[in-house]
């Protein structure tokens, strides 16, 4: 009975590696129990760049989940090689591949801020600027209009398109901003010809000449359309024939300084 007894665990061991295993590695990764043991700087170095090369993959795959964790353990157990600094921009790339659009763009500004100059400076810009551009409303048949919904996202996208054109403008991927930064601003100026409409439509004549002319400042190298101007003459002219009539405030105060002599008739 003992024999048999002592058959069955050496059985149980061996189609069952992790009963061998210490406690304290059980949920531990193999390039992390390597990581700890590593004091040699060479194979240190050539190790992280092993894993982070394996997190380039996986994201060239569009496996997000899995090149985020892995850029992680990158950070987290190789800090002091150069590729720890490369794998945050892997870690917020893996982010907006998954679509996680607001994580994905606060790595990519803490990035920014904690490594100015880092050759990786232009990628990580463009990076904030596709990032933004893809969070945008789309065009669908059963919502409303991009131009009729919140637009924090296209602009937020010409913001990021101007700071990349500023500091890059001879990067070969310029033009292609400016495409997308034109876009973004094309549909701010449509939301802001339609909240004009929509203004006058409430019978705010005048707040609504007022938008447009905002809307024509900051946009004037947009054509204006012929129902646009047929739209603002009728706006004209009723703001013409209901002026906004400004009360005279009361004087709370005499004219003559109270230190002042009275005059003698």
């Amino acid at each position: 009975m003992k024999m048999l007894w002592i058959a069955s665990l050496w059985l149980a061991q061996v189609s069952n590696p992790m009963l061998n295993m210490d406690s304290e590695g059980l949920d531990r990764q193999p390039e992390r129990v390597e990581a700890d043991q590593e004091t040699d700087p060479v194979k240190y170095r050539q190790k992280a760049k092993k894993l982070y090369d394996r997190g380039q993959q996986l994201l060239g795959n569009e496996l997000g989940i899995e090149a985020a964790q892995t850029f992680r353990t990158v950070i987290e157990k190789y800090p002091f090689s150069r590729y720890a600094v490369l794998a945050e921009l892997g870690h917020a790339q893996a982010l907006a591949a998954q679509g996680e659009a607001e994580g994905a763009l606060n790595g990519f500004t803490r990035f920014l801020k904690q490594h100015p100059g880092h050759p990786k400076t232009v990628d990580v810009r463009y990076a904030i600027i596709e990032t933004n551009w893809a969070e945008r409303p789309g065009d669908f048949v059963l919502l409303p209009p991009a131009y009729e919904r919140d637009l924090e996202d296209a602009r937020a996208t010409v913001l990021s398109a101007n700071a990349f054109l500023e500091f890059h403008a001879d990067d070969q991927r310029a033009e292609k901003v400016r495409k997308i930064r034109n876009a973004a601003r094309k549909l701010l100026y449509q939301q802001a010809v339609f909240l004009a409409h929509w203004t006058a439509d409430q019978g705010r004549h005048h707040a609504a000449l007022a938008r447009w002319n905002v809307a024509r400042q900051e946009y004037a190298d947009f054509p204006t359309t012929d129902r646009d101007k047929m739209w603002l003459n009728g706006v004209t002219q009723r703001t013409k024939a209901n002026p906004i009539v400004r009360t005279q405030e009361p004087k709370l105060y005499p004219e003559a300084s109270v230190m002042a002599k009275e005059s003698r008739p």
